[in-house]
């Protein structure tokens, strides 16, 4: 049974000149998540979702979480999904590995203002990379961020049954 890992990062809020002079040092603060193997549940078939499927679903576990607590719903941003969240997922699950992206390139890529991004990799079904990532404090407050308004949700397997999940959150559009 593979449990699910994963890491958290996250931008706090810079002026426009700020983050002008920024944007090739922006600092990604990561920390790791492995949860005991009683606590994830394992794919028990080869057969998988199909990428969009699980997509949808990281999406609707999010928000729920979000809305449980009063939180509005995270908006899927065409910017953060199509150029970020799943290239970046697939590039994870091509390469096997675990790293975060340039949220400097995000921030002036997408015209936001904040930008975090939380990743996660395992044999799991999305509810469970969800609970995942609830369950640990970095991963948890990006997915509760209430300055965060946006997400792209990217995931991939590669000739395996892990799935390389991304979350790509972003704040206000700045223009």
């Amino acid at each position: 049974m593979t449990t699910p890992r994963g890491f958290a990062a996250s931008l706090t809020p810079l002026s426009r000149s700020v983050r002008a002079f920024l944007a090739c040092a922006a600092l990604v603060v990561a920390s790791a998540l492995v949860l005991p193997a009683g606590h994830a549940h394992a794919t028990t078939t080869t057969t998988l979702p199909s990428s969009t499927t699980y997509r949808a679903q990281l999406l609707a576990g999010v928000n729920h979480q979000r809305t449980i607590r009063g939180l509005p719903a995270l908006r899927l941003s065409s910017c953060l999904n199509d150029s970020y969240a799943q290239p970046w997922a697939v590039y994870m699950a091509v390469h096997h590995t675990m790293v975060h992206q340039s949220m400097s390139r995000m921030l002036t890529g997408c015209h936001v203002s904040i930008a975090a991004e939380d990743i996660g990799a395992g044999a799991v079904s999305a509810a469970s990379m969800v609970s995942a990532w609830m369950a640990s404090p970095d991963h948890r407050a990006n997915i509760l961020d209430s300055h965060l308004r946006y997400i792209g949700v990217g995931a991939a397997h590669y000739h395996s049954v892990t799935w390389y999940a991304v979350l790509d959150f972003a704040g206000p559009i700045t223009g």
